[in-house]
């Protein structure tokens, strides 16, 4: 007659079991956390695309304002003015951790919906007060109006517009900046450029 053998330590004992389970919910935290990094990594990238695409829309139309401005001064030359009256003698602190802080002193922004160099509707005053960012730059063109929403332009003349005597500026530095909250992040993203356009009142000067 066959004796049964008695096996004391056949199959898995509970802290075995328990262990297993463990590294298994490490292993699934880990990947998921790798997966949310790379998501917000795809996601920072994307933002970081749409504000630089509202940064060279807002370049080109100031570009396409000064050009029009040289070929007829007269009949395209009242968004020019509008936009060098907003000139800073200095700028606010940028990039900021906080959107909120920004200065915005005299910003504006470029109404593309309703580009006319030849009524008032092209230049828009930015709200300086506005802390509400949204999740990329845009500017909302609702309710047929343009509403900037992270994004802004100041404007810096080549000299020191406290000096008694003003001589005529021999260029324009745009400031086109924007910020806004990126998904992972503690502080605030931001991306600006700088585009200089030469005054084209300088020759005229005598």
């Amino acid at each position: 007659m066959q004796r049964i053998k008695n096996h004391k330590h056949a199959g898995d004992t509970m802290g075995e079991g328990m262990f297993a389970i463990a590294i298994f919910c490490m292993v699934m935290i880990l990947s998921i956390n790798l997966m949310n990094n790379s998501l917000n990594a795809a996601q920072s990238t994307l933002e970081s695309s749409m504000a630089r695409n509202a940064i060279d829309a807002q370049a080109e139309g100031l570009r396409f304002i000064h050009d029009s401005y040289i070929l007829d001064k007269e009949k395209y030359g009242d968004a020019w003015k509008t936009i060098v009256e907003k000139s800073l003698d200095k700028l606010g602190e940028f990039p900021v951790t906080d959107c909120g802080q920004a200065d915005k002193t005299k910003a504006f922004v470029l109404n593309l919906n309703n580009f006319d160099l030849q009524n008032g509707n092209t230049v828009v005053d930015v709200d300086n007060n506005d802390s509400g960012t949204p999740t990329y730059p845009q500017i909302d063109y609702s309710d047929n109006t343009a509403r900037a929403l992270g994004i802004w332009v100041n404007v810096v003349p080549d000299l020191d517009l406290d000096a008694k005597e003003k001589p005529t500026p021999n260029f324009y530095d745009f400031h086109i900046r924007t910020c806004w909250n990126a998904p992972g992040k503690n502080v605030a993203s931001s991306l600006d450029t700088v585009i200089r356009l030469y005054n084209p009142d300088r020759g005229e000067e005598k």
